[in-house]
């Protein structure tokens, strides 16, 4: 057999148990398709270079599990949210006016570079009537495009009438605050630019009205018996995470998961008294172990659960804190907190009043897989280089009661 073709059988190999175990992944978690389409990850892709981080990464540097994988559940108490179906309702209705204004111009849709040429050529010469045009085009870009800028497969009716306030928060959350503004920033038109800096500021009806929408009320509700349900998933399939805390790890920064010391848990979340019994999991939480003060602590970056609360998230880091027999934890700090959490369980649920700050040295392969992984290009270079340099910083340690042993219902 020639050298040649050996080096084929190899590939051929190794391109056969990449797909092997892509599908059953998919099968494992069939939800992963749709829910990571808003980024348009390409399964097969994210997981190629994956034997080869393990080699540079060592025997030493790679992140191990057990063959039983632990879990945790716990009873929690919470109130009920109740959000403003009326300003809901308006919100809604002005998307739908404002899809209706841009159908009558852009009769065939093609992607976010294109509609967006389309509007510049038509109106280059009426200013006012480009500006309100791309104000409705902003408005509907979580529901129109991808990340990449590309069509959604939904439908924006569809979405219109069935969504639910969680749903239209998070839709607008890590997209249009991370990715989108490099989209319009790749067309290279200042005006355009100006115009999507104005459209972000809080100050627009429309994010007005947006923010009014989508801002829970807790008063005069019942306080119900809640279970959450923290599950330890396997380095690898931890690549995934992102398809269920709607963010975009797995096109910036995935392969973190693979380093010693840090562990992905994925969040599952009852929505009655009796402990999650679905597949699908409601989000995840990310640590990893760093030293702090000459002991050695985890540091939580990411609490990522689109569907649960800010309390809910306080009672995840004090279920990690139980099991991991610590009475303190790190976070990141205010200023790094929403760049690596998209949703209030983590926004909320990593804020605490008691802290101080602290600086953390993190695993040696940590620095060894944030080079290597500058070598593959995941699609938002800068994000993703920002994303890490936040890990470089000084952090905040938080002395925290771990959840009572007596509200804690079984530990795998």
């Amino acid at each position: 057999m020639s050298k040649k073709h050996e080096q084929e059988q190899t590939h051929f190999q190794a391109l056969k148990e990449r797909l092997i175990y892509v599908i059953n992944l998919v099968h494992r978690y069939p939800h992963i398709i749709y829910s990571s389409e808003q980024y348009e990850e390409n399964l097969a892709d994210l997981y190629a270079p994956l034997e080869e981080i393990k080699k540079v990464l060592g025997q030493k540097g790679l992140a191990r599990v057990g063959e039983r994988l632990p879990f945790i559940e716990k009873f929690y108490y919470e109130q009920e949210p109740i959000f403003d179906e009326e300003s809901l309702a308006l919100l809604k209705d002005e998307l739908k006016q404002a899809f209706q204004r841009l159908n009558a111009e852009i009769p065939t849709w093609q992607g976010f570079q294109d509609d967006a040429m389309s509007i510049i050529n038509k109106y280059k010469s009426e200013p006012q009537k480009s500006r309100a045009l791309f104000f409705d085009l902003f408005k509907l870009m979580p529901i129109l495009y991808t990340a990449r800028g590309h069509l959604s497969q939904g439908k924006v009716d569809d979405f219109l009438r069935d969504a639910s306030a969680r749903e239209v928060r998070n839709r607008f959350s890590d997209i249009m605050k991370n990715h989108f503004p490099q989209l319009v920033q790749s067309l290279g038109f200042q005006k355009l630019m100006s115009y999507f800096n104005q459209f972000r500021k809080d100050e627009h009806p429309f994010q007005q009205l947006f923010i009014k929408a989508t801002t829970a009320s807790y008063q005069g509700q019942m306080l119900k018996q809640r279970v959450l349900k923290l599950s330890r998933v396997t380095p690898e399939d931890a690549l995934v995470r992102g398809a269920f805390g709607s963010d975009c790890s797995m096109r910036s920064v995935p392969y973190h998961s693979l380093v010693k010391g840090a562990e992905v848990y994925y969040i599952f979340a009852s929505k009655n008294e009796s402990p999650p019994r679905h597949t699908k999991p409601d989000g995840y939480i990310f640590l990893v172990w760093v030293e702090v003060e000459d002991q050695s602590l985890p540091y939580i970056l990411t609490l990522n659960a689109p569907y649960i609360s800010g309390n809910a998230g306080k009672e995840v880091i004090k279920m990690m804190a139980y099991f991991h027999k610590v009475n303190a934890v790190i976070v990141p700090r205010k200023t790094r907190l929403i760049g690596l959490n998209n949703h209030v369980s983590g926004q909320e649920g990593l804020q605490f009043s008691e802290k101080r700050s602290v600086e953390v040295r993190f695993p040696p392969s940590w620095d060894v897989l944030d080079n290597k992984q500058k070598e593959f290009e995941r699609i938002y270079r800068l994000y993703s280089n920002n994303y890490l340099g936040f890990m470089n910083r000084l952090a905040d340690l938080i002395t925290i009661e771990p959840a009572p042993s007596e509200t804690i219902i079984s530990q795998g």
